[in-house]
């Protein structure tokens, strides 16, 4: 039933059905619609906001890492549309309404109004009914009015990611670790293999770069023949730095190259390559995945990432790789997380992240085609 407020009512008998509707018809005259829709604008309310709490954090680290898996935004956002307690966001929104100043003086003019076609309701009555209907008014429209998406829940968010080639082919981490020769790893004993030039790579170290570092720091050419009656690993290892020749794009080092080696001779189980860097989840779920990624700051893992070992280093340095999707992972999903496992502060992950101009069309590991699978050297 409508109602033309403009002229008026006419007193008629109590019934709760006819005072709801009159109360609507009220509520729904331009003027009040209006204020309304101001005090609903007043409110602020996203109904998905930048995750903070730690539940909300949690829904949106679930949600990047199926985007991460899947390539799908959809799926992102329909895991964060499935999880958000839409009970809790309610009770917050409504305990928002019910507390302004605006509202009570809202229920407060359309009781007066009302009670002109029904004189004889109970005061206390008209104004838990006018209430209600206000509270569920002003919830509709601020529902309306609310442009916020599911992917806003991750706007501003930072995680710590991980970009770790050769990931997505491998069929456990421990394929994506250094090998040596010798019982523990170091810059001596390191095999020059596809998984090391994938470390070359990410630090931004030619083979000579390298090779003139260890001999700085260790005082051994790698590619000497050891003397009579070494070991014959020595000799393989020769023999295999001589032929090790991975591509170099003439970036520069990240970092200190004798710094590097030192970090390898600290690892004496080996690590996985890599690097870690803080950045906005939504920016990097919107980032162009068709082109080469540029990371300036963070940290280089030197990371035995399944057993929480090794010596992660903070470079300053920018680095461009290929930055495949399949080979980015949260952190957190690792069996040892950087920021968890080795006492790294949170600043060392701060990076800038750009999109290279030119398009990716072939992934780092389509470079190293020449590769032995039967030793991962490097012909």
């Amino acid at each position: 039933m409508e109602y033309d407020l403009s002229h008026g009512f006419e007193p008629v008998p109590d019934d709760a059905s006819e005072l709801a509707s009159v109360i609507d018809a009220c509520l729904s005259t331009g003027r009040m619609n209006d204020m309304i829709r101001r005090f609903s604008d007043s409110l602020g309310f996203r109904q998905y906001k930048p995750a903070s709490a730690l539940h909300e954090m949690a829904i949106a680290e679930a949600a990047v890492t199926k985007f991460l898996v899947t390539g799908s935004e959809f799926f992102a956002a329909a895991h964060i549309e499935d999880t958000l307690d839409k009970a809790e966001e309610l009770a917050d929104l409504t305990a928002q309404i019910r507390s302004a100043d605006f509202y009570d003086a809202l229920v407060k003019a359309t009781s007066a109004v009302v009670r002109e076609k029904f004189p004889h309701v109970q005061p206390t009555r008209l104004e838990n009914l006018t209430s209600e209907r206000v509270l569920d008014t002003t919830i509709d429209t601020v529902h309306a009015e609310d442009t916020s998406k599911p992917s806003d829940a991750l706007r501003g968010v930072k995680f710590v990611f991980c970009y770790v080639p050769g990931v997505d082919a491998a069929e456990s981490l421990e394929e994506t670790m250094t090998s040596h020769w010798s019982d523990e790893s170091s810059s001596l004993t390191i095999r020059p293999d596809a998984v090391f030039a994938r470390f070359l790579k990410l630090a931004g170290i030619s083979r000579e770069q390298w090779l003139e570092a260890v001999e700085d720091v260790c005082g051994v050419d790698l590619r000497e023949d050891p003397p009579h009656g070494a070991p014959a690993w020595m000799w393989e290892r020769a023999e295999a730095w001589r032929k090790f020749n991975p591509p170099h794009d003439g970036q520069k080092p990240v970092t200190d190259v004798r710094t590097l080696v030192e970090a390898v001779d600290n690892v004496p189980s080996g690590f996985t390559p890599s690097i870690a860097f803080s950045a906005d989840a939504q920016a990097l779920m919107n980032r162009d995945w068709n082109r080469p990624l540029t990371v300036t700051g963070g940290v280089i893992g030197l990371s035995d990432l399944i057993n929480g070992s090794g010596d992660p280093i903070r470079f300053d340095g920018s680095v461009t790789v290929a930055g495949d999707r399949e080979d980015i992972v949260l952190s957190a999903n690792l069996p040892n997380p950087l920021e968890k496992a080795y006492g790294i502060h949170a600043s060392a992950f701060q990076s800038q992240l750009k999109d290279r101009d030119e398009v990716r069309l072939t992934s780092d590991e389509s470079r190293w085609s020449v590769f032995s699978e039967r030793d991962r050297s490097v012909a």
